[in-house]
């Protein structure tokens, strides 16, 4: 787009500009304000979560006692693990965005063997997908666990991204065979 609007197509780059401006208004506003609804709802049914979560934040951010407000940079939040693992699983248990739908542009076959023609939609669904007992290979899937988060170092745990699509990866139909193989 930059290369367009230096050759001088200046409309081009002014609808791409407000194009961009618009998603991330009315797009990015409700996804973000769904995954905090649920995750102010999570805290509120689990006090104890809430409070490791302040600690976190006066431990990390060096608060005194009596200091309710600070602003926080970027870097500094990235110590906020707890919080980080109790935002992951609020998303995995409540996605924004709980269902996609792809149209492949050809024939495709998925590794279960389904045919797949050209225009077929093909549905996937991310809040029935961070339920499942085979994606997280754990019993207790349908629970709250922040810990499943947090390595044994401490540190935040990193899934590959075809087990949870709801961190907004962006999906194609490639992403969704990986995510299929994955799962199967």
């Amino acid at each position: 787009m930059y290369n367009q609007w230096k050759d001088g197509d200046l409309g081009t780059m002014q609808t791409f500009l407000r194009d961009t401006v618009l998603d991330l208004m009315l797009v990015g506003r409700h996804t973000t304000n769904a995954a905090l609804t649920w995750f102010f709802r999570l805290l509120a049914k689990n006090s104890l979560v809430e409070k490791k979560i302040r600690e976190e934040i006066q431990q990390q951010m060096n608060l005194k006692e009596d200091e309710n407000v600070k602003c926080f940079n970027i870097e500094e939040t990235r110590k906020l693990v707890y919080l980080h693992g109790v935002l992951c699983e609020t998303l995995r248990l409540f996605p924004s965005v709980a269902i996609e739908h792809n149209f492949p542009l050809e024939f495709d076959i998925l590794p279960s063997g389904h045919r797949v023609s050209p225009n077929t939609r093909v549905v996937l669904s991310f809040y029935m997908i961070g339920r499942m007992e085979s994606t997280l290979c754990e019993k207790d899937c349908l629970n709250f666990k922040i810990e499943r988060w947090i390595s044994e170092q401490g540190g935040i745990k990193h899934e590959p991204f075809f087990k949870f699509q709801v961190f907004n990866r962006e999906m194609k139909i490639g992403a969704a065979r990986e995510m299929v193989q994955g799962l199967v």
